[in-house]
């Protein structure tokens, strides 16, 4: 049998104690036991009220009640979570004392009060179709949200149950409810949201192409850099497959690269691999590969960014072109040229060059020209 939630006990031996301090004394708790606090209390509570019944059926006064009383309010006071009831037009009749240290109220100014003036007008609405639901069922509604104006007027986030509350006659006198404070749950989710935009605005203005995969190397997300450079909508390229858009030789390189670094867990780099755009165009890329982590801490997939080195790689090539181009046209020049350092040691001379002067090239690269 599944254990009642501590929220229910409590409001069941708050129950049979109002019962009692009206004068029924029939209640009984079913979850008395020795194996928790609750249970000890419900034990506490039922033999309180057998015996307070024992003894008005033989017209015997009792004291009993009031010191078991107070003994539960120290309880329901010194609970984390806030306890109220309020009648059924909505006006406080009953609160713990977490209730005063969270909207900053003394009992005089809480006790009577409406509810709706602890709420603005869009909440105000919300609570009474909860209340109001309860009310209409007969069921309690268990961790709704939503906010509380404190005295200061400053907004609490909550987090609330509502059950109904009967009277001595069995019929509904109101409501009582548990509340928790979930203010830091609400300021974490936003400042988690507000990061998650930082990091995203990044990776959406980046010229860097930025691609996460899942362990079988499918895509499962790709910044508007990713796109462009490979010339996919988003919708294309989420689930692609990494050797969609590698040449067979490069994709089982990276392969490797995946699970090198699945082992080590260090990431790595891979410099002028070919990608294939959707055109069929090839680009010269470089990228790093970390691996990525879900909450837990396993890993769960890879995170690779990629920069485009077409450009360098072409600028490059250019650069070797020409210098052989030069180099040709020294070479088959009938003037003697040279080229030395600021200290004056040769550094180049043309096959004129060495003709002239009456040394091979490797006897003349490297020493003094004044020597010559």
């Amino acid at each position: 049998m599944t254990a009642k939630p501590k929220k229910d006990r409590v409001g069941e031996i708050l129950d049979s104690l109002k019962k009692a301090s009206a004068g029924d004394y029939s209640a009984k708790l079913d979850f008395a036991s020795k194996d928790d606090e609750l249970g000890l209390i419900a034990d506490a509570v039922n033999k309180f009220l057998k015996k307070t019944e024992k003894k008005l059926s033989s017209a015997k006064p009792s004291s009993e009640p009031v010191e078991d009383a107070g003994r539960y309010r120290h309880i329901l006071d010194n609970i984390e979570e806030s306890y109220f009831e309020v009648d059924l037009k909505g006006n406080l009749t009953f609160f713990n004392d977490t209730v005063l240290r969270d909207l900053g109220y003394s009992p005089e100014e809480l006790r009577g009060i409406s509810f709706s003036r602890l709420v603005d007008k869009s909440n105000a609405g919300k609570v009474y179709q909860i209340f109001h639901q309860v009310f209409l069922t007969g069921q309690p509604i268990k961790g709704f949200d939503w906010e509380i104006l404190k005295k200061n007027g400053e907004t609490i986030h909550v987090e609330a149950s509502v059950a109904l509350l009967y009277g001595p006659d069995g019929k509904p006198a109101g409501f009582r409810g548990i509340v928790r404070d979930v203010s830091w749950r609400i300021q974490s989710q936003k400042e988690l949201q507000k990061s998650e935009e930082k990091y995203r605005t990044i990776l959406e203005i980046m010229d860097e192409g930025y691609v996460e995969e899942d362990l079988s190397g499918r895509i499962t997300f790709a910044n508007d850099a990713a796109c462009r450079i490979m010339g996919y909508s988003r919708e294309q390229m989420y689930s692609m497959h990494y050797r969609e858009y590698l040449t067979p030789a490069v994709a089982d390189q990276l392969k490797k690269i995946f699970q090198r670094v699945y082992r080590t867990r260090n990431p790595e780099r891979l410099v002028d691999y070919d990608l294939v755009r959707k055109d069929g165009s090839v680009i010269t890329y470089e990228i790093n590969v970390a691996l990525k982590y879900d909450d837990s801490g396993a890993p769960c997939g890879f995170r690779i960014l990629t920069k485009d080195v077409t450009s360098k790689k072409t600028a490059e090539e250019q650069r070797r072109k020409s210098e052989e181009k030069y180099q040709n046209i020294l070479e088959i020049m009938g003037e003697g040229y040279l080229e030395t350092d600021i200290h004056g040691v040769l550094t180049y001379v043309n096959d004129a060059g060495c003709k002239l002067i009456g040394y091979s090239r490797e006897e003349l690269l490297g020493r003094k020209f004044e020597k010559y």
